[in-house]
């Protein structure tokens, strides 16, 4: 086997035919439960596969060069850079990693009211936490499950995830009800729970901060979705260096400033609009 096991999703030829050279194509046209997205085949590869504890695994969807701008062959070199990871992220869109406290604040903003949902799941996963109030930043923040990362991480992220798919697929208790919720994305109806799948790995690392090595690519590397923000690498990189004090230190006072330049941001970027 592989040292490094790294799949790309396809649901058909127009996707096949984006897929990467160095990455292994992994089928996903005849889902069985389509409404899961990337997330089915990736469950039923770590339900049916062997894997092995010395190996990584990663599974990206076919957007990831689009969304990244990363290639495979850069993938692997940051990999065999850091060969004394856990898990290695490749979050694309620094802006939302950097400019958000964590991943539930910036779904709130794109997905809907995100409150009650990110409340119930972690109560749910039996995290005592509310996850609107974490601290998130770049060596703990995974958007679209573009990480990789050996078994232990990604049988424990399985073990969370699959509390999360039996509660949306039974659909009887008021958090089935909102992971089943559709909102808008991308111009299409999707269903809330596969936001909620794209936030697991961050609520990992982010309720247990020292359990594994986490590295990750340089952020200012990947692509900048947002293009306004784009405009503004060095206060991001501020927010994002300042989040990252806060959640080491355990101290209020970098939030605190972490706001504070945020919202200086605000007020520049009203000006300049």
């Amino acid at each position: 086997m592989s040292k490094f096991n790294l799949f790309q999703i396809y649901y058909d030829e127009a996707t096949k035919a984006l897929l990467d050279p160095d990455f292994t194509p992994l089928d996903n046209s005849n889902s069985l439960n389509a409404s899961w997205y990337e997330f089915w085949p990736i469950r039923e590869y770590l339900k049916s596969e062997q894997l092995d504890p010395c190996s990584y695994y990663g599974f990206f969807s076919p957007k990831f060069n689009f969304k990244t701008g990363l290639k495979g062959r850069q993938v692997l070199e940051v990999l065999n850079q850091h060969e004394d990871a856990d898990v290695v992220l490749f979050s694309p869109f620094f802006e939302n990693t950097a400019y958000y406290l964590n991943v539930f604040e910036q779904a709130s903003q794109h997905h809907g009211d995100f409150d009650a949902i990110s409340k119930k799941s972690a109560h749910h996963l039996n995290l005592e936490i509310n996850p609107m109030n974490m601290v998130m930043h770049s060596l703990n923040t995974v958007f679209c499950n573009f990480f990789v990362a050996k078994p232990h991480f990604w049988l424990e992220w399985l073990s969370f995830c699959e509390k999360i798919y039996e509660e949306a697929e039974a659909n009887t208790t008021d958090l089935g009800q909102l992971l089943n919720t559709q909102v808008r994305h991308d111009g299409r109806p999707v269903q809330n729970k596969i936001f909620i799948i794209e936030r697991i790995a961050s609520l990992l690392m982010g309720a247990y901060p020292n359990k594994w090595i986490v590295r990750s690519i340089d952020p200012t590397m990947s692509s900048f979705g947002d293009s306004v923000l784009a405009n503004h690498k060095e206060t991001l990189l501020q927010l994002d260096a300042l989040k990252m004090a806060g959640a080491t230190r355990q101290s209020p006072i970098y939030t605190q400033f972490f706001f504070k330049l945020r919202d200086d941001l605000n007020k520049k970027l009203r000006l300049i609009t």
